[in-house]
């Protein structure tokens, strides 16, 4: 066993897993789609649980009043969470940080089929 021990448990699990859904070709869009779904379900998985706590942190009577946010494109501060609850414009960068990051989540998946390509005829794993 090489390097560190996690490493090698990690990568040691997904390996049937990854074999699994490697197994079949796949084209490009179908790539793009996927990397950007799983993409999407880590940042709604994310937003659920920071709005938990936002909410959670909201019902603490002995808290006090909290608003931050950030500088707007007029240069302006903006409020985008008061109390743990974000504001419309705070609702808007959740959604623009998530497409960012679907964005990602697509393009590493089309480098990886880049990289991976597709198997050889009368491979086994074709």
């Amino acid at each position: 066993m090489k390097g560190p021990a996690g490493v090698s448990m990690l990568l040691g699990n997904w390996g049937p897993i990854l074999n699994r859904l490697t197994r079949h070709e796949i084209a490009l869009g179908s790539a793009a789609f996927w990397g950007g779904l799983f993409a999407l379900f880590f940042a709604l998985l994310w937003t659920a649980v920071e709005r938990y706590q936002g909410w959670w942190a909201s019902l603490d009577p002995n808290g006090s009043t909290n608003f931050s946010g950030g500088t707007g494109f007029g240069g302006g501060f903006v409020v985008t969470e008061v109390n743990g609850i974000l504001t419309t414009h705070g609702w808007l960068m959740v959604a623009l940080n998530t497409l960012v990051f679907m964005a990602i989540g697509m393009l590493v998946a089309v480098l990886v089929w880049s990289f991976i390509g597709e198997p050889l005829p009368g491979s086994d794993e074709s």
